[in-house]
């Protein structure tokens, strides 16, 4: 049962608000922000303790997120700490944004943000079945209060905002060679790359943009299925086109494929390339036309 709004919880007025992206990508581009965030802002579960959602354990590294403010431009950038937790019992994945209320880095500008990734998680899920893709089944989300776990760096002068959901079981493409092995990453990313190219058509069908599809933020599943993860970027507005995208780059210039066998002169002779890739940069660049061709009609 979902708690009272908690008295810390920061006002919003979504009507006088003009949004941002989030610099991650460096853009000025405003995101649309649709009215019904503050549906969303009402049926918050609130948490009084950071241990009331039994988030589990933290892993990774904290990071930071940047957003520029609008009082201050691009003299300077508010950061939005981020941390991850996994409940290995309730198979639960928890993002948790920890943000100043100082009200000169505009807390509510950050919230209206948080808010916006809420909401695209909802629309992006509400296609699984229609573009074939899968999102992890989000939750809850909401506020919470106090920091109670002395291992978790906290202050007082911070807020702390959770996003709880499925924790699946897959990885990113990023890390496609633990799945399929190093031998077969390339070919597989390809593949995945061209699915990921119907996915983004299907979406737009919808006015619907991740403007974000990363080889982090798109993972596979043992069985082959693409989960698509993390729409702070994600807007009714297209930011950024996925053909300008090198989604298997990594790949392509070594990042896995250093691991394979490869030709000698490859590994000893700069700007000379395998078949596998020349034929792969060949398809990239002939797929990069018709996706331009595509768009201006």
């Amino acid at each position: 049962m979902p708690m009272p709004k908690l008295s810390i919880i920061p006002p919003i007025d979504i009507d006088d608000y003009e949004s941002r992206t989030d610099t991650e990508s460096l853009s000025n581009t405003p995101i649309n922000i649709p009215d019904h965030l503050n549906k969303l802002y009402s049926s918050m579960n609130n948490y009084y303790k950071l241990t009331d959602g039994k988030f589990g354990n933290k892993f990774m590294d904290d990071k930071t997120k940047r957003q520029f403010t609008h009082k201050v431009e691009r003299s300077s950038t508010l950061g939005v700490r981020l941390m991850y937790f996994k409940n290995s019992i309730e198979n639960t994945f928890t993002k948790i944004f920890i943000y100043s209320k100082d009200e000169y880095l505009e807390p509510t500008s950050v919230l209206i943000k948080i808010l916006s990734e809420v909401f695209y998680h909802t629309e992006f899920s509400k296609l699984q079945q229609t573009c074939r893709f899968r999102t992890p089944t989000l939750l809850e989300y909401g506020f919470i209060e106090n920091n109670n776990d002395e291992n978790i760096n906290i202050n007082s002068n911070e807020y702390v905002f959770y996003i709880k959901m499925e924790d699946i079981s897959a990885v990113p493409v990023t890390k496609l060679n633990e799945l399929v092995g190093n031998n077969k990453a390339l070919d597989t990313c390809m593949t995945i790359e061209k699915e990921v190219d119907r996915i983004d058509t299907c979406l737009q069908k919808y006015n619907l943009h991740h403007n974000d599809l990363h080889t982090d933020n798109v993972m596979i599943d043992k069985n082959g299925e693409i989960v698509i993860i993390d729409f702070g970027e994600s807007s009714n507005l297209l930011q950024k086109p996925f053909y300008t995208v090198d989604f298997c780059g990594k790949i392509k210039r070594g990042g896995m494929a250093k691991y394979r066998k490869q030709p000698r002169r490859t590994r000893h002779k700069k700007g000379i390339q395998t078949k596998k890739q020349t034929k792969y940069n060949r398809k990239q660049t002939k797929h990069n036309r018709k996706r331009t061709k595509r768009n201006r009609k």
